[in-house]
């Protein structure tokens, strides 16, 4: 504090002296008086000051002149000043007798000066979803009431905006300061500083293949497929939309330059491309729901693998049934709210994937040529959640219409039958590499029903087992003896989609 007040002493006596404030004014007539004052501030209230003759003589009047446009004509006034500022105060004494006359004036400079208490402070955020890396947001938080703010970012660029948003063009190591001050006609007011040292963080590049069985999209012919690749950045079991991006003539995707961190990639094929009725939408490394994706880490190298095995849809629907409804957003905060170009999930009454389809612009979607049976509706929408819907469709009633699929922010009962309470483990394969069987045990404190697919490297479903899990142990026994030797995954899958657990293994 001391070195504030200082430096504003410094700073107010330069302003003084340009201005020639400070200088004194005496005039004297007659040397049997002289003029003089001494000033001081009342502790009470900085805008009152009290004045004290200090004059020598024999004077009999006095007369002061405050700078204000006011006077007064006692010895030892105190005076209100209107507001802080500089005022010129003169004084004049004198003595009208002939036989002691005398009058003489003096006159000084008082500056008036309020000192607001402020204290520089601020916040810095890196906006992890521009496009442009390593942009900050900047967030003033300074006490008092500044009304003026100087940013030093520490790479030569500078802001005079309360609240800037900045980008360093260059990764590296920085000290960023912010100098705050409160001003007004008569100065400063007050001002204060502070510097903070931050650094850049690293970003990687993301990308991989989409793959339609053995081979990428459109290779090694062109299949006249299209369609996006959309990027979420997760945090626990939240997901921020990060980035969206259409794969190449040649199947590949790429996210560039993006921060550290643990990501989710959804792919879809454009409707209208050869293949779209023929692969579900599907997520890294290969499902269908968000819950059964897995992660690309992002932490200390780029990731040019993160291939997505789209998922095949296995069945043709061919019937006369029909369902139609709509997808809304259920959020407890807000009204029900349309969402447009969602995707609904049909299963069957096995719980396997059949068909899908995407809601119009107004939130409504439509599946048609349904053969008759019960099948099951989810709204899959990543990081939103939804219950499963129940349709049965018969020769009585072939249309069900206006069914409403709600989305929530959060988990709901009766979605999913949560794998995470019911499984407790799924063990390692054993042996690995394996030879014409697997193993591998599941501990389940209920009965629960699972699927065992065993996935080339490629991403073709080599082969599919259902696994009923009584409650306790059991060891699962999956053949393998009509494998190809090579590179597998086993992935675990709930009834209703969510991936319990992947691994891999070697077959001799």
């Amino acid at each position: 504090m001391m070195k504030r007040v200082l430096s504003g002493l410094v700073f107010f006596c330069l302003l003084l002296l340009s201005s020639g404030a400070l200088a004194q004014t005496v005039v004297q007539d007659n040397l049997a008086c002289q003029a003089y004052y001494t000033s001081s501030e009342d502790p009470g209230n900085p805008l009152l000051i009290n004045l004290e003759d200090r004059s020598t003589g024999n004077m009999t009047n006095w007369l002061w002149s405050f700078g204000d446009g006011t006077f007064s004509d006692e010895q030892n006034p105190s005076h209100l000043f209107p507001s802080p500022g500089l005022y010129t105060v003169c004084l004049t004494i004198s003595n009208p007798d002939p036989s002691s006359y005398c009058w003489d004036n003096y006159c000084d400079t008082i500056y008036i000066n309020i000192i607001h208490d402020c204290e520089a402070r601020f916040s810095m955020l890196l906006d992890s979803l521009n496009e442009e890396p390593n942009t900050f947001l900047f967030t003033d938080q300074s006490a008092g009431n500044p009304n003026s703010w100087l940013w030093l970012f520490g790479d030569g660029d500078l802001s005079t905006d309360q609240n800037p948003v900045h980008r360093y063009m260059t990764p590296g190591d920085y000290r960023v300061c912010l100098l705050i001050a409160e001003t007004d006609t008569t100065g400063i007011q007050c001002y204060d500083s502070i510097c903070h040292d931050m650094a850049t963080p690293p970003y990687f590049d993301l990308g991989g293949h989409l793959f339609t069985g053995q081979y990428p999209i459109n290779n090694p012919l062109s299949t006249g497929d299209t369609g996006i690749v959309f990027l979420y950045r997760t945090k626990g079991n939240t997901l921020t939309p990060a980035d969206t991006s259409r794969f190449t003539e040649y199947g590949y995707f790429a996210f560039p330059q993006r921060l550290n961190g643990q990501y989710l990639i959804r792919a879809e094929l454009t409707k209208g491309s050869t293949n779209y009725q023929h692969y579900f939408p599907s997520y890294y490394p290969s499902g269908i729901t968000w819950k059964a994706s897995g992660i690309v880490g992002l932490t200390d190298s780029s990731s040019y693998h993160s291939d997505i095995f789209m998922v095949p849809v296995t069945d043709t629907v061919s019937g006369i049934a029909m369902i139609r409804g709509g997808i809304v957003q259920n959020d407890s905060k807000q009204p029900l709210a349309v969402k447009a170009y969602a995707e609904v999930l049909v299963y069957n009454d096995q719980m396997v994937p059949r068909t899908f389809a995407f809601t119009d612009v107004a939130g409504n979607y439509e599946i048609p040529s349904l053969p008759f049976g019960t099948y099951y509706l989810v709204a899959e929408v990543a990081g939103h959640y939804s219950r499963v819907t129940a349709i049965t469709l018969d020769a009585a009633h072939p249309l069900a219409d206006s069914v409403i699929l709600e989305l929530f922010n959060h988990d709901v009962t009766g979605y999913r039958d949560d794998l995470t309470r019911k499984v407790t483990e799924v063990g390692n394969i054993y042996p690995n590499p394996v030879e014409d069987k697997l193993w591998f045990d599941v501990i389940s404190p209920v009965s629960v029903l699972l699927k065992a697919d065993i996935v080339s490297i490629t991403g073709q479903v080599r082969q599919t087992s259902p696994v009923r899990s009584e409650a306790g142990r059991l060891a699962v026994t999956i053949p393998t003896d009509n494998l190809a030797p090579g590179f597998y995954l086993l992935l675990v899958h709930s009834s209703d989609g969510v991936l319990v657990t992947s691994r891999k293994f070697i077959k001799r």
